[in-house]
C-alpha cells in the first residue's frame, strides 16, 4: 500500500503540478480577480500539469515503438493513439472526479474551499461531484459564471451543490483519505457513466 501511495504522490505532486500549486498571484488584488476565480483557474491548470509527464512519456514510448518496432505506418498510428488515450483518460477522469474526496479537490484544499450539497450542507456524493464537473467542457462559460457568482457555477446548479469557504488544508492530506476510499453504489455509477462518456467521445 505504501508503494502505491508513493506512486500516487509522485504523480499528483510532480514538478509541474507543484509549480502550479505554488504559483503566486502577487500584484493581482482581490478586487481585480477574486480568490475564487484564481482557484478555479489553478484547479484546471493543476489537473493538466499532473498529466504532462504521463502524456509526454506515452508520446515518447509510442514514437520509440514506431521507430524500432518494425510496424507498418497504420499499425504504428493505431498503437500511438491507443497509448495516448491512457493519460488523456486519466486527465478526463481527474477533471470530473477531482472533488471525490470530501468534496475537496487538491487545489480547493490549498485555497480553503469545499463543495457541499445545497440542501444538507454536507459533502456531496461522488455522483453529484461528477455531475458538477461535467460542465468543464464549456470552461469559458463556467469562468464567466464564477465571476458573477462565486458560490455556484452552472455545474453546481445542475448537481444541487455550492462552494463554501473553509479552513485551508495541506493538499497532501488527500493521500491519507485515498486508502479509505468507499466505492459505494453512487461512486460506481459515477465512474461507470463518466467512462462511458469518454468512450463515446473518443469514438
Amino acid at each position: 500500500m505504501n508503494r502505491c501511495l508513493n506512486l500516487v504522490k509522485l504523480i499528483l505532486f510532480n514538478r509541474f503540478a507543484r509549480a502550479v500549486l505554488n504559483f503566486n498571484f502577487s500584484g493581482i488584488e482581490e478586487n481585480e480577480a477574486p480568490d475564487r476565480v484564481k482557484a478555479f483557474l489553478i484547479d484546471l491548470l493543476y489537473t493538466i500539469a499532473v498529466f504532462i509527464p504521463l502524456i509526454l512519456g506515452a508520446a515518447l514510448f509510442a514514437k520509440m515503438i514506431q521507430s524500432f518496432g518494425g510496424l507498418s505506418a497504420e499499425t504504428g498510428n493505431n498503437l500511438q493513439n491507443a497509448l495516448m488515450a491512457v493519460p488523456f483518460y486519466g486527465l478526463y477522469m481527474m477533471l470530473l472526479h477531482k472533488d471525490f474526496y470530501n468534496g475537496q479537490s487538491i487545489v480547493n484544499r490549498l485555497w480553503g474551499y469545499q463543495v457541499v450539497d445545497i440542501k444538507t450542507g454536507s459533502p456531496p456524493d461522488p455522483f453529484k461531484c461528477m455531475l458538477r464537473n461535467l460542465t468543464i467542457i464549456i470552461f469559458p462559460v463556467e469562468l464567466l459564471l464564477v465571476l458573477v457568482n462565486q458560490e455556484r457555477r452552472l455545474g453546481d446548479f445542475i448537481a444541487g451543490t455550492k462552494l463554501i469557504k473553509v479552513e485551508k488544508r495541506d493538499p497532501e492530506s488527500i493521500l491519507a483519505e485515498i486508502p479509505n476510499t468507499d466505492f459505494g453504489q453512487r461512486a460506481k455509477l459515477a465512474l461507470a457513466l463518466s467512462s462511458l462518456l469518454f468512450i463515446v467521445w473518443t469514438i
